[in-house]
């Protein structure tokens, strides 16, 4: 087969190939880099290059193989978002804002090749460090995947890009992350977070650059910054389930650093899950909601206009996380006999619920000490 033919060959395959699949952004990024290799080299010279290239790429698969969050091209476009000019305004189906742009730039032949040498040798590190990031024994590295907030791993590639081997550094990238990634989830804006932060990520060359960055945008625009975080934890309708599990998980072994006897034993949603198959466990009203025409057993106040029209009821200072068996053998009980199941509890937010009660009541002064407390140790937590 001469040169040209091959060329044409390999253009090819970027429109078709052999598991009448549609061609993924990586298998398309071969093609098109192979297709490059064979335009602006001697067919000697092109087929060494494309060889090592090819290698590159067996090594990528092969990394890819231990990554089972993240599919290849999600991978590909956070480090083409994270090292590319573009930042997250990058398109990988616009090609005036993409690699193909890049290349296209770069007038001489020589530099073109040098370009795609580098991109596909710093394209294996990438995979690599995500890898090394998702076995990496960092308590902020969990976090940051259960909030899974996609905009923030082109931060965690671009970190390791920055200081690989600095565990500190990483950490703190990680915990940075984490404010952002809890804000975003908790808000629940339509604002892309990405165009938000795009400067931060263009600028990040440190750590405390990007500290400062995602504090300004915390504190600066108007979607992630201390009232809305507030006013999101007052909702009308029972909208925080999925980021109060998060955020009592979070409280939870906050309250177990407080003891000695418990300090440094992690609490995860594992524990209170009767098996790995279930989903959740469920977040539990103290002051229960009642189905129309329910009378509210007793121990509770009032739910009156001020009760509802204040939010009371879904308000965080009324939720509880909880296990599935004690949630439905609690049901809508009188608030004594939940007392009593909460006071046998092993989780310590459970057992705590007795210094906010009045007595055997749970009313909206009760509600409103206990909706305090958590405002508060949500935004020490989730401050810079």
């Amino acid at each position: 087969m001469n040169l040209a033919t091959k060329k044409d060959s390999v253009l090819m395959f970027e429109l078709q190939n052999n598991r009448g699949k549609d061609l993924t952004n990586m298998e398309k990024l071969k093609s098109y880099l192979s297709y490059q290799i064979y335009t602006y080299n001697d067919k000697k010279s092109a087929e060494s290059k494309l060889k090592k290239m090819v290698d590159i790429f067996e090594k990528i698969y092969r990394i890819l193989n231990d990554i089972k969050q993240l599919d290849e091209d999600s991978i590909l476009g956070c480090f083409n978002i994270a090292t590319s000019k573009y930042g997250f305004a990058y398109r990988e189906n616009d090609d005036s804002l993409n690699y193909k742009k890049e290349l296209k730039d770069i007038v001489d032949n020589e530099k073109k090749l040098a370009w795609i040498d580098e991109y596909v040798k710093s394209l294996k590190n990438a995979f690599f460090d995500f890898k090394t990031f998702m076995e990496s024994k960092s308590e902020y590295k969990e976090y940051l995947l259960h909030l899974n907030v996609a905009d923030t791993y082109p931060f965690v590639i671009k970190s390791y890009q920055v200081f690989r081997n600095d565990k500190e550094k990483l950490e703190r990238v990680f915990k940075a992350l984490e404010v952002i990634a809890l804000r975003h989830k908790l808000v629940k804006t339509r604002a892309k977070i990405g165009d938000k932060l795009n400067s931060v990520l263009k600028n990040f060359d440190s750590v405390e650059e990007l500290e400062v960055g995602i504090k300004n945008v915390c504190d600066k625009e108007w979607y992630w910054n201390d009232n809305n975080i507030i006013q999101a934890l007052k909702p009308e309708k029972h909208t925080l389930d999925k980021i109060a599990r998060y955020i009592f998980m979070r409280y939870e072994n906050a309250l177990r650093d407080r003891n000695a006897r418990t300090k440094g034993y992690r609490f995860t949603l594992d524990e209170i899950k009767k098996s790995q198959d279930e989903k959740n466990p469920p977040i539990e009203h103290i002051a229960p909601t009642t189905e129309n025409g329910e009378k509210v057993a007793s121990g509770y106040c009032e739910y009156d206009k001020d009760f509802y029209e204040n939010s009371y009821l879904h308000c965080i200072g009324n939720l509880m996380l909880i296990g599935e068996s004690h949630n439905i053998s609690i049901g809508n009980n009188p608030f004594k006999d939940k007392l009593q199941s909460y006071e046998n509890s092993p989780m310590a937010q459970h057992r705590e619920i007795k210094e906010f009660a009045n007595g055997e009541i749970w009313d909206k002064n009760s509600i409103t000490k206990r909706h305090e407390m958590l405002v508060e140790f949500i935004l020490k937590t989730w401050s810079l």
